[in-house]
């Protein structure tokens, strides 16, 4: 969860500008005027904006959210590609580990999530009639490289 806070906000809850007139600390702004907030730039509410535990506690449970939907997504790509190659039996197709699910989780957090099976931060590939995870770097590259640069 830190390196979240560092890639979206640089750790910071508060920055300095000019607002309404007057410069002072004010939160931490998405790039975009305001639609995410905060540390863990969560979507904007006063509880998220002035309390960095409430931002913090409301990016965990975006993550763990997007932890389901990781898994979820996971499935969803196993189905397809069963479809498309049934040849390949069940169990020759690879689950994702804990930690590959965590990055496609990172790249749903991330602003170049998608809800595409093809811009994931794996894809399944045939090989050598089996079913093998593959880092999406040509479809998803922007998103393989936000899931990295947290984990850094």
């Amino acid at each position: 969860m830190t390196g979240i806070a560092a890639v979206e906000s640089s750790y910071m809850q508060f920055r300095t500008f000019t607002l309404f007139g007057r410069r002072d600390r004010w939160p931490n702004e998405s790039y975009d005027g305001g639609s995410h907030i905060g540390l863990m730039q969560v979507p904007t509410d006063m509880r998220n904006a002035w309390s960095w535990l409430a931002n913090t506690q409301t990016g965990v449970r975006i993550f763990r959210q997007k932890i389901s939907t990781a898994k979820r997504k996971e499935r969803q790509i196993i189905n397809d590609f069963k479809k498309k190659n049934p040849d390949i039996k069940i169990k020759d197709i690879e689950k994702l580990t804990g930690i590959q699910i965590e990055n496609m989780a990172l790249v749903l957090y991330g602003e170049h999530a998608s809800s595409g099976l093809d811009k994931q931060y794996y894809i399944l590939c045939k090989e050598n009639e089996r079913g093998v995870w593959k880092e999406n770097s040509e479809v998803n590259a922007k998103g393989v490289a936000y899931a990295k640069k947290v984990r850094l």
